[in-house]
Formats: structure tokens, sequence, C-alpha cells
């Protein structure tokens, strides 16, 4: 059992983990038993807050724009595809023979 931790060495989300078990076991054993909800409901927004100021941001500045070539060269590769599908069906013999 832990009776205490130091929370100032935490990194943050060694820090942000441990404030979401802490709210996890809470609300568990249900923080209104427990008498503890304003307590509870303060702890969870100081929570998100510290979240929101460290989460680091997984998206790249350039994902839409990558995002829309690749989008542009697979309506491509597949215009080309179909073109040359569409000659091999050709009524006309001399587009058959190219």
């Amino acid at each position: 059992m832990i009776n205490s931790i130091a929370l100032q060495p935490l990194r943050n989300a060694a820090y942000i983990q441990y404030l979401t078990d802490t709210l996890n076991i809470v609300l568990k054993s249900n923080p209104a038993a427990l008498n503890v909800s304003a307590q509870y409901d303060a702890l969870l927004a100081a929570k998100d807050d510290v979240e929101k100021l460290f989460k680091i941001s997984q998206a790249s500045l350039v994902t839409a724009e990558i995002e829309a070539l690749d989008k542009r060269r697979d309506d491509a590769i597949n215009g080309i595809s179909l073109q040359v599908k569409s000659l091999a069906y050709s009524a006309d013999p001399a587009d058959v023979k190219r």
C-alpha cells in the first residue's frame, strides 16, 4: 500500500497518469459515499486542465496537404487505369491494335 508519493519528481505523463488512476479508484468507490464529491470534481477539473496543457499534439502541420496530394495521385492512377481498360473494350479495331 502506498502511504505517500513525492509528486514533484514525476514527469508530466506520470503525473497525469497518477491523477487519472487516483480519480478512477475514487470513482469506483463512489465519491458520494466517501463524502469527497467536491474534492473529486475539483481534482477532475484540475486533471483536465493539466492534461490540456501538457498533451503533445500528434498531428502534423502538413497532414491535410499530404492527404489531398494522395487523393489527387490515387484519382490520377485510377483514371489512367480506367482509360486503358476502356480502350481494350473499344469497338474500333484501330484502338484495339494500339
